[in-house]
């Protein structure tokens, strides 16, 4: 019997199989082998072989029918039997395609039996016969639907008249007008259909052809310019010719708020305005010329109420216009947030301001305060001016208020009346760099002026450098700042500029920094103070009136606070005002102190350093010139100025080289005082003769005034002064001066190097070293020690000019221990120039050293009295020398008394014995020895 492997093989003809392994054989063998039910099926109703002959050879009589038709272009084929096609060729134009029962046919009757009306309802066969072989003009209503399709589509005019004049059926979405007045005026703008009237002037209105329905239409371009508000453009620099466009640029600024455009572009033209201008709308403002032809009255050109407006390439040129002041007022070219709003983000690029030259009836900048100013940026956090050029103007160019995060960058400032450049109060984080300022007649100011004027708050943060300032300024000061704190002022360069006639001052200065405001009036046993304070009363001192709303500041002991007047008040009046501060801290304080008017306090935190500062060529009435001070004119009170760095500036002569700085850097505790100083890697030239005190000089004048902690080092100046004036000092150290710390400094030509004044009791602390080449003859002057119990040494120098009898100056030593440490040498010329006796005192007056250049004496030791001469020992380390060659030395060692006799006296050398020498060498030896120049 087969198994299933071998059924499955099938190969054994002699082996039997069982039902069993037949059917595995059939299932495992089935799938492969045989059809399913279903391909069975398909099998049946396939075509059979015996009908596959009669079935190809239908299709064979069928195409052969077809192949023995002939064709032309259009003809249609069908079936005319079983196998079997016919040709039906193409027919006329206009003939109907019909059948006759059997056939298709052509027929030029149309179809039997059909009515026109059914085939041709509207009986327009005609036309689209003529249509499809029209060459010409048809009609539009031969399309239905065609004109209202059209209608709802954009419509185009020439003008905005031609628009209005349009009577549609139905309203256009857009109108395009190719110009405003006439088409290529440059007004053309799109225009859109709106639901209501535009409260704004870039409108226009239709009515439609029913005579009764009025559409409106809207600008609707996000750039607008003046021309598509009806401006003409036509204006002339220098004339006040052309039309007024005044109307027409209000209105694009209006119409940009309203619509929200992005710009605002004058397309270069020149517009003749009468009135001035607000923009509300964060917009772009650009490349447009205006003639101000304003007329009588104040007026601001642009006034912006708005964050986010940039005014770029636009130019204000007043030329040839002119003013007569019915009201009294400023104009300003450009104004922010007149609305006392505060905005953020106002910017002016490339904007020219010229000519701008309106002043009131005087006809001086002395008596004239209603002026023109060009830009004036306030209430505004983060603003730029940039490349700007303001030519030619009566007031400032730019001026900041009350703004903050900005830059003045890279403007060019020519003629600027008042402060060129200016912030006025409550201004900080500004950088002002790489600014050009010169000018003919700048009466208010100076180049670049930082102002914290009362009642605003001071001025913080800001960074002067790299700018260029020329001209010729009524202040006399270039740069100056008051009531400033964290100000830097470096890498300016000041050059070719002079004192006008408007000089306010006979000191004139190249930087200069002080303490805004000295109005003060004291008050005695007034000030009433409860805890918690809510009102002061103050019972005003004679002749002090409180202006309402204003703030003042009231001292207690040390401490300042501001208040505010509730109402206004009469000298006589009690008035009522409003604590903005804390005043103290007990429950009832019946106390004395100050009010401190118009006052904004000293400087805090200035660095003024690696300037190029040259003198004015023109002095007028100078009587001195500082290239930099700081001042403290703060009264009543000491109230310092902190920290102020005066470093590595270069002082010039004049631009024509005839004139020198006086004075290289002053500080002037005045009555304020300043504490922490550093002056030092500053160099030049000084012209010595009409110096304040010195080339630097420091001092306090004021009964309260100090000055503290100042250090003066690597400072190398030259007087290039002639003869040996005693006011040539190379530092002056004056009254309230103390803490003075000195590097190595060289004062080369100076009569005196460092001359402490009488009533200073200034201390040069250990470690000080001067090297000096003064023309009274030179001292090199070195501390190696603490001298004073507070560490230096107090000098004093009783007389300021050289004294024809009596004791020039003296310097004294004061301490608690021994002072035998300190050494001192002095040098002077014995010639006609300097004569007089120079002294070192003891603490009780009596003469240790006296030094007498004419009479060539010099004594040391301990006087017999006050009056009479020093006597006692000197004791050299080294060398005694003559005009530079040794003299007399250290001993020299080894030397025995010879025995016998001593001679002195003379004797003739050709008849001399030697016994008779000896006895004089040894008379030498002896002699030699008991003066310490030969020794055992």
């Amino acid at each position: 019997m087969a198994n299933q492997a071998e059924a499955e093989a099938g190969v054994d003809a002699l082996a039997a199989m069982s039902p069993l392994t037949t059917k595995q054989a059939i299932d495992a063998l089935g799938g492969a082998q045989f059809a399913t039910t279903a391909q069975g099926t398909k099998a049946d109703t396939a075509l059979q072989p015996a009908a596959v002959g009669v079935t190809i050879q239908a299709y064979n009589d069928m195409l052969s029918s077809v192949a023995g038709l002939s064709y032309s272009n259009g003809d249609l084929i069908y079936a005319n039997g079983a196998a079997s096609m016919a040709r039906l060729g193409i027919a006329p134009n206009g003939y109907f395609l019909m059948s006759d029962g059997s056939t298709p046919v052509w027929s030029s009757s149309g179809p039997t039996g059909m009515l026109a009306s059914v085939y041709d309802p509207q009986n327009i066969s005609s036309d689209v016969f003529d249509r499809a072989n029209h060459t010409g003009t048809q009609a539009i209503s031969t399309v239905s639907g065609l004109q209202g399709a059209l209608d709802a589509k954009t419509t185009g005019f020439p003008t905005k008249s031609a628009a209005e004049a349009y009577a549609p059926s139905a309203a256009p979405d857009f109108i395009r007008l190719a110009g405003h007045t006439s088409a290529g005026d440059g007004g053309g703008a799109l225009y859109k259909m709106v639901g209501a009237e535009p409260s704004h002037a870039g409108k226009f209105s239709i009515a439609l052809s029913d005579a009764v329905t009025v559409v409106w239409y809207e600008i609707a371009e996000s750039v607008l310019t003046h021309k598509m508000l009806g401006a003409i453009g036509d204006g002339t620099v220098g004339a006040a010719t052309g039309a007024d466009d005044t109307t027409a640029v209000q209105n694009v600024f209006a119409v940009a708020a309203a619509t929200k455009a992005i710009m605002v572009d004058g397309q270069g033209a020149v517009y003749r305005i009468t009135a001035g201008t607000t923009v509300t709308f964060p917009v772009i403002h650009a490349n447009a010329t205006y003639v101000p032809d304003i007329g009588l009255d104040p007026a601001s050109l642009f006034v912006i109420n708005s964050s986010g407006v940039v005014t770029r390439d636009v130019i204000v040129d007043a030329e040839g216009m002119t003013y007569t002041p019915a009201t009294t007022g400023s104009r300003f070219a450009f104004i922010t947030n007149t609305d006392n709003g505060q905005r953020k983000g106002i910017y002016f690029e490339r904007v020219k301001v010229r000519n701008f030259l309106y002043r009131g009836t005087s006809g001086t900048p002395l008596g004239d305060l209603d002026v023109a100013h060009a830009i004036r940026i306030q209430f505004t956090e983060g603003f730029g001016v940039w490349d700007c050029e303001i030519e030619d103007v009566s007031g400032y160019a730019i001026f900041m208020i009350e703004c903050s995060q900005g830059s003045v960058l890279r403007n060019k400032v020519l003629n600027a009346v008042w402060y060129p450049i200016c912030c006025y109060g409550a201004v900080a984080d500004v950088e002002i760099a790489h600014n050009t300022v010169d000018g003919a007649t700048i009466y208010f100011g100076g180049g670049i002026n930082l102002q914290g004027a009362f009642p605003y708050d001071r001025i913080r943060n800001i960074d002067i450098h790299d700018n260029v300032l020329s001209g010729s300024y009524g202040y006399g000061q270039v740069i100056r700042g008051g009531s400033c704190d964290n100000v830097r002022v470096y890498r300016n360069k000041i050059r070719n500029w002079s004192v006008n006639q408007y000089a306010f001052s006979t000191t004139y200065v190249g930087i200069y920094f002080y303490a805004r405001g000295v109005t003060a009036t004291t008050i005695a046993e007034d000030v009433t103070v409860t805890t918690p304070v809510n009102d002061i009363s103050i019972t005003p001192v004679t002749g002090l009136t409180l202006a309402a709303g204003v703030p003042y500041e009231v001292r207690l002991g040390d401490e300042i606070v501001k208040i505010v007047a509730a109402n206004a008040n009469s000298p006589t009046d009690t008035v009522n005002i409003t604590e903005r501060g804390r005043l103290g801290t007990t429950a009832t304080t019946h106390a004395s102190g100050t009010i401190l008017t118009d006052n904004n306090g000293p400087c805090q935190d200035i660095w003024i350093e690696d300037n190029e500062i040259e003198a004015p060529h023109t002095v007028g009435i100078a009587t001195s010139l500082i290239a930099i001070e700081v001042d403290n004119p703060r009264t009543p009170v000491r109230d310092p100025s902190y920290n102020n760095v005066i470093r590595g500036n270069r002082l010039k002569p004049s631009s024509d080289g005839t004139v020198y700085w006086n004075d290289a850097v002053g500080v002037n505790g005045n009555v304020g005082g300043c504490v922490g100083v550093v002056i030092e890697d500053n160099s030049g030239d000084v012209d010595a003769t009409s110096t304040v005190g010195g080339a630097i000089w420091v001092k306090a004048a004021g009964a309260n005034g100090l000055v503290s902690d100042v250090w003066i080092h690597n400072n190398r100046l030259r007087n290039v002064a002639a003869g040996n004036a005693s006011t040539m000092r190379g530092v002056l150290l004056e009254s309230h001066a103390e803490l003075v710390h000195f590097g190595v400094n060289t004062f080369d030509g100076f009569y005196t190097s460092v001359y402490v004044a009488s009533g200073c009791s200034s201390d040069i602390r250990r470690g000080s070293q001067i090297t000096l080449n003064p023309k009274s003859g030179g001292v090199e002057y070195k501390m190696l020690g603490t001298l004073l119990p507070s560490g230096g040494l107090r000098a004093r120098a009783a007389l300021t000019a050289y004294p024809t009898t009596g004791v020039y100056g003296q310097i004294e030593a004061e301490a608690a221990g021994d002072v035998s440490y300190m050494r001192t040498a002095l040098y002077s010329r014995s010639d006609t120039h300097r004569g007089g006796v120079q002294t070192i005192q003891d603490a009780t007056g009596f003469k240790v050293f006296e030094l007498n250049p004419l009479g060539g004496d010099v004594h040391a030791g301990q006087p017999t009295s006050l009056t009479s001469a020093p006597r006692g020992s000197v004791n050299l380390e080294g060398i005694l020398g003559i005009d530079g060659v040794k003299v007399v030395g250290n001993r020299i060692a080894g030397w025995e008394d010879p025995t016998g006799t001593d001679t002195r006296t003379t004797f003739v050398t050709s008849t001399v014995t030697t016994e008779q020498l000896a006895e004089r060498v040894m008379a030498l030896i002896l002699d030699l020895k008991t003066h310490g120049l030969l020794g055992p």
